[in-house]
């Protein structure tokens, strides 16, 4: 069935997910590339909208901006998605891949292994920019792993991603909110603040990845229904 009926019939099916999922994805990527801007034109008020005491890392931004690509790319069985969106789907996945190792090397050795200057700028204008180092905390390692797990499983061709999507997404669920409420409630460990174990998740990263999330539920269900 060519991608355009296959969309179509989801559409039209009765409370389909597929709506919600390509919503939530593009909210997902569109706000993210906002605070992706604010980091370029280094506008505090974009990185960092609700002052909180941990604003959103420019890592963890281009890799929810890949998030959104890859959950879209999911909404699609494997036979049905478009051959350009598949290239995108791979690129995306191979620069998330690359993203994910900075940050699970340098949560792990602590060590700081030079690219973490790719996502970062200099200036002295502004805090938010002077953090040279964006550590991630484990929460951030963890989800984002998963993420890229069912992103490889999808390329693999194998069938049964829909439903790791439904797990992961319960879980990416599970650990915003953990961590939103930690915020919430004033309990740094909730939102992963460990010394000398983890960084704090931002309240941002936590909201993100509910988003992504609820994403990953509706796109697993869809052709459920």
């Amino acid at each position: 069935m060519p991608h355009h009926e296959y969309v179509t019939s989801l559409l039209y099916k009765k409370k389909t997910p597929l709506g919600f999922s390509l919503a939530l994805s593009a909210s997902l990527g569109i706000i993210n590339s906002i605070f992706v801007l604010g980091w370029i034109l280094d506008i505090k008020w974009l990185i960092d909208p609700f002052t909180s005491e941990s604003p959103t890392k420019l890592i963890a931004a281009i890799s929810f901006v890949c998030v959104s690509i890859i959950i879209l790319s999911l909404s699609y069985d494997n036979n049905a998605r478009p051959p350009l969106l598949t290239l995108i789907h791979i690129a995306v996945t191979m620069l998330f891949i690359h993203i994910l190792a900075i940050i699970i090397f340098g949560f792990v050795t602590q060590i700081n292994t030079g690219a973490e200057f790719i996502f970062t700028k200099n200036s002295s204008n502004t805090s938010f920019s002077d953090i040279l180092v964006q550590k991630q905390s484990i929460g951030t390692a963890f989800s984002f792993s998963l993420i890229c797990a069912i992103a490889i499983q999808a390329i693999s061709g194998k069938s049964n991603y829909k439903f790791s999507m439904l797990i992961v997404g319960n879980i990416l669920c599970l650990i915003g909110l953990t961590a939103v409420t930690g915020y919430i409630i004033g309990v740094p460990v909730l939102y992963f603040d460990i010394q000398g174990v983890s960084s704090p998740m931002s309240i941002y990263t936590g909201v993100s990845l509910i988003v992504s999330g609820a994403a990953m539920l509706a796109s697993g269900r869809i052709g459920d229904h």
